[in-house]
This record gives C-alpha cells, structure tokens and sequence, in this order.
C-alpha cells in the first residue's frame, strides 16, 4: 500500500517523500531504502513506540521548515487522486489547509419518520444520507507545521480545527478519483475484489 502512495506522488513529479514510521518500521525502511529506486529521496520521521503521534504529530518531526505546500496522506489509502489538481486548489483558493472528500451514502434500511410536536410530520421511505468523508488527503501550508505540538498524540483534524477556529480558510477538495481507505480488513477485501 505505501509502495502505491509513493509512486503515486512520483508520477506527480513528488522528489522528497516522508514516511513516518513506527510498527514495522525496519520492514518498511528495508523495502523503500533511500528511496532511489523509486525515482525519489525517501526520510523516515522515527514515532517513540511508547509515544503514537496520530495523523498529524509526526509532522513535528520534520527535519527542516518546508518551503512549499506539504501534502500529507494517510498510509492505508489505495487512490488515483490527481495530486497536481489538488495542489493548484489549494493555492488558488489560498487555503492555509486543504482536506481531501468523497463522497459517501449511507442506505438506511428502514422507513424514517419525522416527527413535529408528537405528530408525523414526514414519512421517507428506506432513505439514502449523502455526506462528504474525510480522504485521509490533505495540503498543508508550511506555516501551520511550527504549530503541531512535539511529542504527544495529534490528529490531524485537531491543526484543521484550530484553522476553522481561528478564521483561517481551510480548503474542502471533492475528489472524483478512485479511492479506497483499507485500514480495516473487510475494506481490503473489498479493494480486492473490486
């Protein structure tokens, strides 16, 4: 799976490529080396096994301030997002921060009522619930990396609503690609038979 992300950001003209690693870690590092056989230059950001970062802590560990937009994924994604469409929205919207969506329908297999002052209001029958899901697929401006607190558990939806709270623009970017998030095993399953 990390092998299809990094060659995905290869195809997209990505050089410098950061993995965080933890669980596994050796595996991981032995498999991608320094990254030239992968056309890139791979640096692994090394989580305390004690301390888990989450999403975003591991960002804190990035050896230099990046001079442009980072995209960050998460490592359980098989995608064919087009990365250069979603850097040029972030940039053009002038976002401190850009969240990757899908969209996801949920099929309630029930009839649903709505009730007004104990009376039916509405009858819908077997409804389907469209939502915009987070991607795991995000563009950070490089400011916001010296605010992602050192050491501790961070998701990255904490930077994102630190943004919205402070009136900062986060950008919301549709994708239309393939995606698949197989971090759980019926998902994988999925992925394979699709």
């Amino acid at each position: 799976i990390l092998e299809h992300i990094v060659r995905l950001l290869v195809t997209h003209g990505i050089r410098r490529v950061f993995i965080s690693v933890n669980y596994l870690a050796r595996m991981i590092q032995d498999h991608f080396g320094d990254g030239s056989d992968f056309q890139c230059r791979i640096d692994y950001l090394h989580e305390q096994e004690n301390i888990p970062l989450g999403t975003g802590g591991p960002l804190a560990l990035l050896p230099e301030m990046p001079k442009h937009p980072l995209i960050v994924m998460n490592g359980d994604l098989l995608t064919r997002i087009h990365l250069g469409r979603l850097l040029a929205f972030h940039r053009s919207g002038e976002y401190v921060a850009t969240m990757g969506l899908r969209e996801h329908v949920v099929q309630v297999p029930f009839g649903v009522a709505e009730v007004k002052d104990s009376m039916i209001a509405k009858l819908v029958e077997k409804p389907k619930l469209n939502y915009r899901i987070n991607a795991g697929i995000y563009v950070l401006s490089p400011e916001l990396i010296p605010t992602i607190p050192k050491n501790c558990m961070y998701p990255i939806t904490d930077l994102l609503n630190g943004c919205l709270k402070t009136g900062k623009r986060v950008g919301a970017y549709h994708m239309q690609e393939a995606w698949n998030d197989i971090g759980l095993p019926e998902e994988y399953q999925r992925a394979q038979s699709g």
